[in-house]
């Protein structure tokens, strides 16, 4: 007997416009998609056995005894042309199939940022380092390199889903090596091992050139890792001047009998290279519509699930967040400093912070006072979640007096991203 499923309250809206709130409640609202597909399978289940029970009490004594043999576990329907019943199967086939869909919503794509809509620090990147959220560019020697949003024609239909943003991966100067642009953000090297898996996206270059596709499995650091592992994609891909679709399945190996670093680090990461001596080496190259899936998806048109911008967002911040000061409170500490507290979407490590402005702004008591450049910042004390920030280089100030936050782009950078090495 299934119980009538009950549904799970949706939490209160994560909104940054109310900081003091905002990470408790992006938390629940993650928390709460599993919950609501619980919800979905149970109602799924519950109207399949009413059903059933409904049309069998309807139906009962009116089936011959007889016709009963072979039928263990089924049920009974009318059939289409509504003179008569029929058995049919049990439809826990079909409640696992509505399950395997469901529970692929949104998360079948491992690849995060694939639409390139999340750029918190920027949209302009210049040598190596990460540039749109978990995409990382390495800049080869004697190169000069750049990667930078743009933007889709509205109503485009070359690339599906309609996507609003692409990456422009640029090469004014090609330099002696190849250089590189991956997506690190699947974290755990354990991530689709020993699995089919398919990458798909679409790329175009404003002149035609050439790009070698890799998966890399890297065991992380400290303590006595494995070597990492590279799967190439056979050749090299041939681009034009319009976008156009590629979708390649590989097997990626097992990694049993290897071993993890010590610092929880592992990863495996998509790596796109450009060889320095490719055909038109200094030609732009366009990026979109990224994903890489469980199984053989060449044949599917685009198997890239759509996640909410929210959720997107979301899967970013683990591993890296800008933080306004206007969530942080404190006290002048002395006539030149302030000590000020507050809390960020909790890191998947302990971060790194630096200041996204190198002027902060805190009202003082009933002043407001900038931090000049020249000021120090002491960063050391702060966990996962949240932590203490002492910064002097102010004047005039009375020690004891309240500090706060001003709004604007005053804040820290919460950084706990895996580099890849």
């Amino acid at each position: 007997m299934v119980d009538k499923p009950v549904a799970p309250t949706p939490p209160e809206p994560a909104l940054r416009s109310q900081p003091s709130t905002y990470a408790a409640n992006l938390d629940e609202n993650i928390k709460f998609w599993p919950a609501l597909l619980a919800y979905l399978i149970a109602v799924v289940n519950y109207v399949e056995e009413k059903v059933a029970q409904a049309l069998a009490a309807y139906l009962a004594g009116s089936v011959n005894p007889g016709d009963l043999a072979g039928q263990a576990g089924k049920l009974i329907r009318v059939n289409e042309d509504e003179d008569a019943v029929e058995f049919f199967d049990d439809p826990t086939d079909r409640v696992a199939d509505i399950e395997q869909t469901l529970s692929t919503v949104g998360h079948r794509n491992k690849i995060v940022n694939g639409d390139f809509d999340v750029w918190q620090n920027g949209t302009s990147f210049t040598g190596t380092g990460f540039t749109a959220d978990q995409w990382y560019l390495t800049k080869a020697e004697g190169s000069v390199v750049s990667v930078t949003r743009q933007t889709h024609t509205l109503g485009q239909t070359d690339v599906p889903g309609n996507p609003k943003f692409f990456a422009r991966w640029s090469r004014s100067v090609a330099g002696v090596a190849a250089g590189t642009f991956q997506n690190v953000m699947m974290e755990g090297v354990s991530t689709l091992a020993g699995l089919k898996v398919t990458e798909t996206f679409w790329i175009k270059a404003s002149a035609a050139t050439e790009l070698a596709v890799s998966f890399v499995q890297n065991f992380g650091t400290g303590g006595s890792p494995s070597t990492a592992v590279v799967t190439a994609v056979p050749g090299t891909l041939s681009l034009t001047t319009g976008w156009q679709k590629v979708s390649v399945a590989v097997d990626l190996p097992s990694i049993a009998g290897k071993t993890l670093g010590t610092n929880g680090n592992d990863y495996l990461s998509l790596v796109l290279t450009r060889p320095h001596n490719s055909p038109n080496p200094t030609a732009d190259v366009d990026l979109s519509r990224v994903s890489m899936v469980e199984g053989d998806a060449t044949g599917e048109a685009d198997p890239t699930t759509p996640r909410p911008p929210e959720i997107e967002r979301a899967l970013c911040l683990p591993y890296f967040e800008r933080v306004p000061f206007s969530g942080f409170s404190g006290v002048a500490f002395t006539t030149s400093g302030v000590r000020v507290s507050g809390k960020w979407t909790p890191k998947r490590a302990i971060p790194t912070l630096s200041l996204s402005t190198s002027s902060p702004q805190f009202a003082i008591g009933t002043t407001t006072s900038n931090v000049g450049s020249g000021s120090v910042v002491d960063f050391s004390n702060h966990s996962t979640v949240g932590g203490r920030v002492n910064i002097t280089g102010f004047s005039g100030l009375t020690a004891g007096q309240p500090a706060f936050g001003e709004n604007g782009d005053h804040g820290l950078l919460v950084d706990a991203r895996i580099i890849p090495s």
